[in-house]
């Protein structure tokens, strides 16, 4: 069970070669989230646990970096145990309205405390 998902997609990909991060709630400590980084060949994975301060901090550092990459990402695609799914150009990272959304939904999601049943 996760409570939200961003998922990076590059430029002609299908779903199989997204990164994807998914954050869920850790049983009976309403405070502490697992937080796992994987990319599509899972060459890379990564898994670490965080205080909801610091979930929040990695998903706004991640949103800023994004408008850095030399080797960008196309899209990102953001869904949550309480909102639809939205998908956003990656070029709109640099306004940061835009990254303060994304970050509001994660948050809400974390709140909440809701999660989304495996799919």
């Amino acid at each position: 069970m996760h409570t939200a998902t961003i998922l990076l997609t590059r430029q002609n990909k299908t779903s199989a070669h997204d990164d994807r991060i998914v954050i869920s709630q850790i049983a009976d400590c309403s405070e502490m989230y697992r937080v796992t980084y994987t990319t599509p060949d899972f060459t890379r994975s990564r898994r670490f646990t965080a205080s909801y301060s610091s979930v929040l901090r990695y998903v706004e550092d991640i949103l800023a970096s994004l408008q850095y990459d030399v080797d960008p990402f196309e899209m990102i695609q953001s869904y949550t145990s309480v909102h639809p799914c939205v998908i956003y150009h990656v070029a709109d990272m640099s306004d940061c309205c835009v990254r303060r959304v994304i970050v509001s939904q994660i948050r809400d999601a974390l709140r909440f405390g809701v999660t989304i049943e495996s799919e």
